[in-house]
């Protein structure tokens, strides 16, 4: 049975909101470690108790989480609300998880925990929904789709098919499913049939509001007329050819569960687009610079230093997740990027920087295939959507964001319909979610 609601009058403090319940709020990534995996759960660590719900934060510590993609960033500590117990584990896969899971069936027992909500990736976490799911409500968020997301490889269709009925047994064992996109939703609704429609939920990634009114916008490099921004990371090694034989035979049998072209999650496309201008409107850009905010593996580093254009990008490498604001506030514009689909298929994720490009009002070079990504740039009057593996439609968005000559940018936070992706607003989703499945667990 799951354990009893705690009583609404119970003050959190004087001042605080009233606290509803405690949530176990699973997370391998959690700050000090950095990264796009950090900032939902960092969030909701954040926002949850303006509703009600204090955490209980159950992450890895930062010597197993901290990598060439998650490096560490203290500043993402910051504001983290005092109620919130944080709990580290070394370790990472089935020990993590068997730790993670004694730990929580004891607060459970002894009436301390009223709910869970396990945010993935990794996906190695699914264990704890099924091992927890009959005891107390559960919540999986599923930060990208799992087996229905086509950027990881599979080996071959039959590995996927395995990963695919895994998943079906973690979601039945939930009792509310979140993902992060309509389109998400709406894939494993048809996927998975007998999930009812009112378990899964979609709820985004956003930004929050305290990070621009904070912000110190940077300084152009020196001789920048044109300023344009990326924060993140390329995927550039899935878009090179194998190099040998074997290598490219084995690639023959590996699968997709989208038939994505992966050329457009690397730099090559957008490389090429400043190629095309400098050979053929070499004045447009005199004094432009692309900035990358964020880690460059060795394959886009190299792409990078063997393009004719290599003299007019700039790398900043990995910046706190502050000072990566920063960039944005003080760039004429900002590229989002995504992998190519065939025409009638919808991209079934939209990456977390895009709604804090949306937030900052800057207009965004959208090279992205159709889908919710697709509709938030074309929906906004400073968006300019490309084909993101073909570099001359790149090339004609760029030439008309350097051409408005600052025109399309507006004050960051001024547009009112982007409230629903605050993270506040998330915050506040999540929590209602939280207190439907203890409502729903005790009848």
């Amino acid at each position: 049975m799951p354990a009893p609601l705690a009583s609404p009058e119970a003050a959190a403090g004087e001042g605080l909101p009233k606290v509803v319940g405690r949530v176990a709020l699973v997370s391998y990534f959690f700050p000090p470690t950095g990264g796009a995996g950090t900032q939902r759960a960092a969030k909701l660590a954040r926002y949850l108790p303006d509703s009600g719900w204090t955490s209980t934060v159950f992450c890895a510590d930062s010597g197993s989480s901290v990598s060439q993609w998650t490096p560490e960033d203290e500043s993402l500590l910051a504001n983290i609300d005092e109620r919130t117990e944080v709990v580290r584990s070394p370790g990472v896969g089935e020990a993590w998880t068997d730790r993670v899971g004694d730990a929580i069936e004891a607060l459970v027992e002894s009436g301390e925990i009223d709910a869970v909500l396990v945010t993935m990736s990794p996906f190695w976490l699914a264990p704890l929904i099924e091992r927890l799911g009959p005891r107390v409500p559960i919540i999986a968020d599923l930060r990208d789709p799992w087996a229905l997301d086509g950027v990881p490889i599979y080996r071959h269709w039959f590995q996927w098919r395995q990963d695919l009925r895994r998943m079906g047994r973690t979601l039945e064992a939930a009792h509310a499913v979140v993902m992060n996109t309509p389109e998400a939703r709406d894939v494993v609704l048809r996927t998975f049939r007998t999930l009812s429609p009112e378990r899964v939920r979609a709820i985004g990634n956003g930004f929050d509001a305290e990070d621009f009114r904070t912000a110190e916008p940077k300084p152009r490099p020196e001789g920048t007329s044109f300023m344009l921004v990326h924060t993140g990371t390329f995927l550039t090694r899935q878009a090179i050819r194998p190099p040998t034989l074997v290598a490219r035979m084995k690639s023959r049998v590996h699968y997709r569960p989208e038939p994505l072209q992966p050329m457009g999650r690397s730099v090559g496309p957008l490389l090429r687009a400043m190629e095309l201008l400098r050979r053929d409107k070499p004045d447009l850009l005199d004094g432009f610079r692309f900035v990358n905010v964020g880690t460059l593996d060795d394959d886009t580093r190299r792409w990078i230093d063997e393009s004719s254009v290599s003299d007019i990008v700039v790398a900043t490498g990995y910046v706190p997740h502050a000072e990566a604001i920063g960039w944005l506030m003080g760039a004429d514009a900002l590229f989002l990027h995504l992998h190519g689909l065939p025409a009638g298929h919808r991209a079934r994720i939209v990456p977390g920087k895009a709604y804090e490009y949306l937030a900052s009002g800057r207009p965004i070079l959208g090279a992205v295939p159709a889908g919710d990504a697709f509709d938030l740039v074309q929906s906004r009057a400073r968006g300019v959507v490309a084909d993101p593996c073909d570099a001359s439609s790149i090339a004609a968005g760029l030439e008309r964001l350097i051409l408005s000559k600052g025109a399309l940018v507006e004050p960051a936070l001024s547009d009112p319909d982007l409230t629903r992706f605050d993270r506040r607003e998330i915050a506040s989703r999540f929590a209602e979610l939280l207190s439907a499945c203890v409502r729903e667990g005790a009848r």
